[in-house]
């Protein structure tokens, strides 16, 4: 930067130079009067040889001056590259601090996310209010054998085999595509890599996120025939495979879905309690009453929502109780 701005001066000292030997060097020559011709021609030899040394001088100078103003040109053109290249790394240094500053970090909510955890937290309750709601209406509406604890108890099953079938799914996509990335290379390594790519990898689950709408559409016809939610389901004795038909022709099953992967694809994910076991004590801090008061649970009705496995509490589920 100092070099320049001595080119500067030295540049505009030059111009400066030239401009007044040009001026000399276009004086016209003195008047004649009261001189004698051999004098006259002295002083002519004398101006025209000061005009040639002055003609001379202007082509150095100007010689000087069209060398500085390359030097010149080219120490700021590096200079400019220079300021582009740190203004680079400076950024590039600042996404990957804030890309490990996020990554997996639940605490820090982009508010531009319209489906960040707080608010895929409403939409759980609103489908608990709503479209839960409407669907223990439209089977009671039926006039099945079946109980209104029964229903409740399939709706709480769905949910579940949803959510853990989601969270299967999501966890073989991301590894899928970080394989294919890093062309199947051995898993040692391709963590290696990830830990190097932090930035990348976030990109990554940024764009799984901004797809996850509509991926949770093609999850809606497709995810009642995956091996894993048939494996899931398997683990609820009580299931009525005629009682699921009708839960999975409904806009309960539809929204459960899509919550659901909207859930999962969160980094870290979200994270939906387990069935709580009969006899467990109630509590209060974390779940509601369904339909009547008591310590112990009876059954599970609604998930507690957490903002991750171990973390806040969001959402408090709700719970059949007795005595």
């Amino acid at each position: 930067m100092e070099y320049v701005k001595t080119s500067d001066t030295i540049i505009s000292q030059l111009e400066e130079e030239i401009e007044v030997f040009k001026h000399a060097s276009k004086q016209g020559l003195p008047g004649g009067h009261g001189k004698s011709l051999q004098s006259t021609n002295k002083e002519n030899e004398n101006l025209q040889h000061n005009v040639e040394n002055a003609e001379y001088r202007i082509e150095e100078l100007q010689a000087s001056y069209d060398r500085l103003h390359k030097q010149h040109l080219i120490v700021k053109q590096n200079l400019d590259t220079s300021n582009r290249e740190s203004e680079d790394l400076k950024t590039r240094l600042s996404q990957v601090a804030g890309a490990k500053l996020v990554a997996g970090n639940s605490c820090i909510a982009d508010l531009g996310d319209k489906y960040r955890p707080t608010k895929i937290a409403e939409m759980f309750s609103e489908l608990y209010d709503t479209e839960w709601t409407d669907a223990v209406d439209k089977l009671m509406s039926l006039k099945k054998d079946w109980s209104e604890d029964l229903a409740v108890r399939h709706l709480f099953i769905v949910l579940q085999v949803c959510y853990k079938t989601c969270s299967e799914l999501a966890k073989r996509q991301l590894d899928s595509i970080c394989k294919k990335l890093f062309l199947d290379i051995p898993s040692e390594q391709m963590t290696e890599q990830l830990d190097r790519h932090i930035t990348e990898v976030k990109q990554i689950r940024d764009a799984r996120k901004g797809l996850a709408r509509d991926m949770s559409q093609f999850l809606i016809g497709e995810i009642f025939g995956y091996d894993q939610f048939k494996k899931e389901c398997k683990k609820y004795k009580e299931l009525d495979q005629e009682l699921l038909f009708h839960i999975r022709n409904t806009e309960f099953t539809e929204k459960c879905v899509m919550i659901c992967w909207l859930m999962v694809v969160q980094d870290p994910e979200m994270f939906i309690d387990d069935d709580m076991s009969p006899g467990e004590r109630f509590n209060k801090d974390i779940y509601r009453e369904y339909t009547q008061s008591g310590t112990k649970i009876a059954f599970s009705v609604w998930p507690a929502l957490y903002l991750k496995k171990g973390g806040p509490l969001l959402s408090k589920g709700v719970v059949q109780v007795a005595n």
